[in-house]
């Protein structure tokens, strides 16, 4: 009777460890898992808000929310233009993207190309993206102001969102 009792214990502790090992792979190599420190993507995403993302996305399209690492800084941004596409900005704060105006729906509020490093019309490389913040008006931390971010760059893609207010 022992015997089985310590069998049984033996298979307990052998599910547990396989268990919390594929929880560390998921949780290393294919989900991440974020806590937003500002409120650039007002008011879709808002400072204190649960990310989770998917790590394994190889292509991001316009309109995708992405985590990045710029600079050594995390990043959250909404991507607008990939290689290959041009991005300008009118002297009335809307966005072109290859000559068309992008949707401002998406964003918060006008967004101003900002002073800084940046050349418009900017054609953007392949293997290289154009993100802006929802709240672009306020935002610092977009492509306006670092430049186009590079595919090795991007940690990975929002799959959801768990608000702070809802806990």
């Amino acid at each position: 009777m022992n015997k089985k009792k310590n069998k049984e214990g033996l298979y307990l502790l052998i599910k547990i460890f396989v268990i919390g090992l594929v929880i560390f792979l998921l949780s290393t190599f294919v989900f991440g898992v974020l806590i937003v420190k500002d409120n650039n993507m007002y008011p879709r995403i808002s400072e204190g808000d649960l990310l989770l993302y998917y790590r394994l996305s190889d292509e991001h399209n316009s309109g995708d929310v992405v985590v990045c690492e710029v600079n050594g800084e995390t990043v959250i941004g909404r991507v607008i233009a990939k290689g290959g596409d041009t991005v300008d900005f009118t002297n009335d704060g809307r966005i072109l993207v290859n000559n068309m105006p992008l949707g401002q729906e998406m964003f918060y509020n006008v967004i101003p190309s900002q002073d800084g490093p940046i050349e418009y019309p900017l054609t953007i490389e392949n293997s290289q993206y154009f993100i802006l913040s929802d709240y672009s008006a306020e935002s610092k931390k977009d492509s306006r102001t670092f430049g186009t971010v590079n595919d090795n760059e991007i940690k990975g893609e929002t799959i959801t969102v768990a608000r702070r207010r809802g806990f």
